[in-house]
This record gives structure tokens, sequence and C-alpha cells, in this order.
């Protein structure tokens, strides 16, 4: 697994390279990008380094690898624009950060994309009211919150002008002391001591001191294992009740129904025989994902969007590519997959088919592959 710094260094470059073109006009115009990427443990991008009619296009490039961005109906100011001063220690990421209104989606699209789905984003808003929509639950947010989401899963959100501090982790210790228990979408109200403590934390790292690599890993490891505790704890009390039989045991299911995809007979009756589980456990197991059928649905769906955009796929019709995942018809199918991903199958295979190599990369790299052209 990549770093959060190498992940979001190495995105962060690119999407300068992407907006290259943005750039050089704003030099032309008299406008200095106000960029510092000589140090490796820092990098600052802002869209008042660019001309008013750039800003927009330019903001919607440098938080590409995290939102979909767009401004807001009732905003005064429809441009977007912000900052983001980030810095890295190890496989930590911590910015500051200041944003104009705007609504930021995360579709599912964009996690199958992004690299980033392997990370948590645990926020710290420091100047903010908003609204967010993690998959049906409803939050409000306030100054002083402290927001966990999940960047593995969906979900939109909108704010007014304000400014927060988004530490970004890997999610892989997250969910092995939480044994696959939800966290998305965990939201801590400002003036409660745990908000405090990790609002704290969160404000410490921003304004460390550069450090070799060896103490960074020290304090991306203190780091990580007082988060665990500190969130676990937490979630005990205030997340829904959804009993798991451990992490290992739920990748097992998942690893089963990935490698089954193809079977028309794969339902909760097939993984109660294999597993030797109740259906009460399944039930629990994926009650956040929306039940065990709804997990199948997704991973097949998910499947062939991935098919569709591959090399390989481009031999098979859209019709054999539905069949050899599970689905009884191609309108089934169809239906779905428009509905999941906004998209016809074969727009996305028009898509795939557009990149040079026709083979269809995913995250940060296929983007550089993109913009090197």
């Amino acid at each position: 697994m990549r770093s959060a710094q190498g992940l979001f260094f190495f995105g962060a470059r690119a999407h300068l390279m992407a907006s290259r073109q943005i750039m050089m006009r704003a030099v032309e115009s008299g406008f200095g990008a106000d960029i510092n990427d000589d140090m490796e443990d820092r990098l600052l991008l802002s869209t008042s380094s660019v001309e008013p009619d750039l800003r927009s296009d330019y903001w919607r490039e440098m938080v590409a690898p995290f939102f979909d961005a767009q401004p807001l109906e009732t905003a005064r100011n429809t441009h977007l624009e912000g900052s983001i001063d980030a810095r890295f220690i190890a496989g930590l990421s911590v910015s500051r950060t200041t944003f104009g209104a705007q609504h930021l989606n995360r579709s599912r699209r964009l996690t199958l994309r992004s690299e980033m789905s392997d990370f948590y984003m645990l926020e710290l808003f420091t100047a903010v009211n908003g609204k967010m929509d993690c998959q049906g639950h409803m939050m409000t947010i306030e100054d002083g919150d402290v927001c966990l989401l999940d960047l593995g899963r969906a979900f939109t959100s909108q704010f007014s002008a304000g400014s927060g501090l988004p530490l970004v982790l890997p999610r892989a210790p997250l969910d092995r002391a939480l044994a696959g228990r939800p966290l998305d979408g965990l939201l801590l109200k400002a003036g409660l001591p745990v908000t405090r403590l990790i609002s704290d934390l969160i404000l410490s790292l921003d304004r460390l001191p550069s450090m070799g690599i060896a103490v960074a890993l020290d304090i991306e490891e203190a780091v990580t294992t007082l988060l665990v505790s500190v969130i676990a704890g937490r979630t005990i009390d205030e997340l829904p009740e959804d009993p798991v039989l451990s992490q290992i045991f739920r990748q097992r299911v998942l690893q089963f129904i990935d490698a089954n995809l193809h079977r028309p007979d794969l339902d909760l009756a097939l993984l109660m025989q294999q597993f030797r589980v109740s259906r009460a456990h399944l039930y629990r197991m994926f009650a956040a994902d929306g039940g065990v059928r709804a997990v199948i649905r997704d991973r097949r769906l998910n499947a062939a969007y991935r098919q569709l955009l591959s090399h390989r796929g481009k031999t098979f019709s859209i019709t054999s590519i539905a069949h050899n995942l599970g689905f009884s018809s191609s309108n089934q199918f169809l239906r779905a997959f428009r509905e999941q991903f906004g998209v016809t199958p074969s727009e996305v295979r028009r898509e795939g088919m557009s990149t040079a190599s026709g083979e269809a990369e995913r995250g940060f790299q296929a983007y550089l592959r993109k913009v090197m052209r």
C-alpha cells in the first residue's frame, strides 16, 4: 500500500502538471504561482496565484483526487477558490485549507478510480457551516467539529466559505482495530473532551518542524495508536449496533464474493452454506453496506465498470460482460449500471478506448500519464 505522502504528493504534482496551461496563462498575465515544493514534506497550492477566471478550474484540479467540486448556486461568488498548505509525516498528511462556498461530491465512480480509497480523512473544521450526506446519514457541520470520512465510500457535502485541517491516514490500522465496524460519518461535536484532544493533535501535527524519516515514522505510529484508541472507544457507544465476526472473516467473505461474481446462485444462501454462519450473522456483518444483496450487486457493477475501461474488456460485448458477472438480463444490468454510476456501459467503454494505451489505470499514475502526453 502506498503512503498518504506518496499518493497525495505525487497526485498534487500531477495536478500541477495538468494545470500547466492555466498556470502559463496566469504567468503571462502577471500572476505568480504560490507554490513551494522544494521541501519533500510540504506543498502549497492556492487559487490566489492565478487570475480570477482561471480559479475555478485550478481549484477543481487541486481537489480532484478527493472530490468533484462545484460552486453553490446560492453563493454570491460563483467562482471556486481556496488554498491547500499540505505537509507530510511518513504515511500521514495534514493540510491547512481555506475554501469558498462549494458543493463537494465523492461519487462511486471517483472511489473506483482513486487510490485514496485506502485512506480515511479526519477533518477539523475551524470556520465553516455545512451539511454532509454519507449515504443517507445526514450531518450538520459547525465550527470546531471533527468528522471522519471513509474515502472508499461515496458522500456529498455543501459548505459555506471557511477553513479546515484534514488529516489523511491509512485505513488499515483503524479497520483492524474495529474489526470492520463502520466509521464513515463519525461526527465529534465541538466542545467534547475527545474532540478537543483530536483537535489539539491535528493542530500540533500542522505546527511540527521538519524532521528526519525515522522521527516521522515514530510520530506516525504514535498518532495512529492514539487515534485507534480514541476513535475505537468512541464508536462503541456512538455508532449504530453492528456486531461483526471479525475483519479477517469479513475479508474472506468478500474475497469469496469477488471470486464468484459469475455464479448466478451467488446469494445469501450460498454464503451461509459456504461459511457455515447464520443469516442473522451475515445481515449484521453487512448492515452498514445495505445488506448482502447490495454488496453482491455493487461488487458486480464495480467489476463491470473496471472491465469496460480495460483493454481486455474490449473483446467482449456488453451483454457478455453482464452475463459473465451474473446478471440475469441485459436490461437489468443497464438499469443498475446507470443508477449506480450515472452513465451507460457504452459511455464507459468509449472512455476507456479513448486512452492512448487502451489500458485503463486508476489513481494518480493514470492521471500523470494522461497529462504528460
